[in-house]
């Protein structure tokens, strides 16, 4: 299996490195640990050329050390040695971390994250991919936050509360099976948090169903995407309407693609 990942050449999980001489391997460590993990290849050319390494049982040694000093949160690697063409390889395997970010000790967070962009490792430059790696490491997601900026009164969350039950008549075949929505619905949900006697709206209420309360966003960009190793284009649209309103005329979109 390993001979034929390696006839494929570089992608998203594996890399090619000649030797361990320099340091470089240790910034794609870091982005293997904060995606979906991937292997790195010692003893390989760019070119998927098999060149083995010497020394391999110091060469691992020295691997395991430099990753130890230089990443933080610790990464743990799995090496194993490989034959291929009668050729000595050192792969070390890297799983997908648990507690992102993952970063180089020496730059800190803000310049010593990395992530992985198609073959290439690439620093995170953008604050909002740094902030998602966060909320990963602490199993959180993006639209589970709460928008402390956006309170919200009694009227308008009476409102979204008929806004709910008007869009699940919609979609259920007898009134029977409607279950009235209220301010505690929403609460159990984590929909809406109190604090100090206000009430604070989640990040999924603020970016996919507040246009019926009328205060965000009206216009959004929805886009049809092909590929496991590397993403590409296939249609996207520019839509003013709610999202959850409209989402099985969104993927029927995607599946005519």
């Amino acid at each position: 299996m390993l001979i034929e990942e390696i006839l494929k050449g570089e992608n998203e999980k594996i890399e090619f490195k000649e030797n361990a001489k320099t340091n470089a391997y240790i910034k794609t460590a870091v982005a293997f640990a904060n995606g979906n993990g991937g292997k790195i290849v010692f003893g390989v050319k760019d070119n998927g050329e098999i060149i083995g390494v010497e020394n391999e049982f110091e060469v691992m040694d020295g691997i395991i050390n430099a990753i130890s000093d230089s990443c933080y949160p610790m990464i743990v690697p799995d090496i194993s040695l490989h034959t291929l063409e009668n050729k000595t390889v050192v792969i070390m395997e890297i799983e997908g971390g648990k507690k992102k970010p993952y970063y180089l000790k020496s730059k800190g967070m803000q310049k010593g994250t990395y992530i992985r962009s198609g073959a290439t490792t690439r620093i995170i430059e953008e604050d909002y991919i740094l902030k998602e790696l966060v909320l990963e490491g602490e199993n959180k997601y993006f639209d589970q936050q709460i928008c402390y900026g956006e309170s919200v009164n009694d009227e308008e969350i009476e409102r979204f509360c008929e806004w709910l039950e008007e869009l699940a008549r919609e979609n259920s075949e007898t009134d029977t099976k409607i279950k009235k929505v209220t301010k505690n619905t929403l609460l159990s949900w984590k929909l809406l948090e109190e604090k100090m006697a206000e009430f604070f709206r989640q990040m999924l209420i603020f970016y996919c169903l507040a246009r019926k309360i009328g205060k965000f966003h009206e216009r959004y960009n929805v886009a049809c995407l092909k590929g496991k190793l590397e993403a590409y284009l296939l249609i996207r649209r520019n839509l003013k309407a709610q999202l959850l309103c409209s989402w099985k005329k969104r993927i029927n979109m995607c599946l005519k693609k």
